[in-house]
């Protein structure tokens, strides 16, 4: 384990997911292999959905904990959505990338900010 004052000990990594796809309940899994502090999740809109925030959102999660939900709404193409997430997740944990209910609505990827969990 890395010492409080070693930069490993607070470093930011990133990794950007593939988007669900399209459409309603559209879902990707994905694991971190170490166990991991969620920090911030973001997104670029590909395709406006209909919907209001209950139905055009990609949500992130692990079992049956959401750790976090990026509203996408009725936001133009083009437009960045984020959201600050919450919560450890165990190394080897699945965690989902799931599309709402909203038929149309679209992301180009999800980028996860997070850090490495110690022990």
């Amino acid at each position: 384990m890395p010492k409080y004052d070693d930069p490993e000990f607070t470093l930011s990594r990133e990794v950007v997911l593939p988007a669900p796809a399209a459409g309603a309940a559209g879902v990707n899994k994905f694991v971190l292999h170490a166990a991991a502090v969620l920090l911030r999740a973001q997104a670029v809109v590909k395709v406006a959905g209909t919907s209001a925030d209950t139905g055009s959102r990609i949500s992130l999660v692990s079992g049956t904990t959401t750790h976090g939900v990026l509203l996408t709404g009725s936001s133009t193409a083009g437009a960045v959505v984020t959201a600050d997430l919450t919560g450890t997740v165990p190394a080897d944990t699945a965690l989902s990338v799931l599309q709402g209910t909203d038929a149309t609505g679209a992301v180009y990827g999800v980028t996860l900010e997070y850090r490495e969990a110690f022990a």
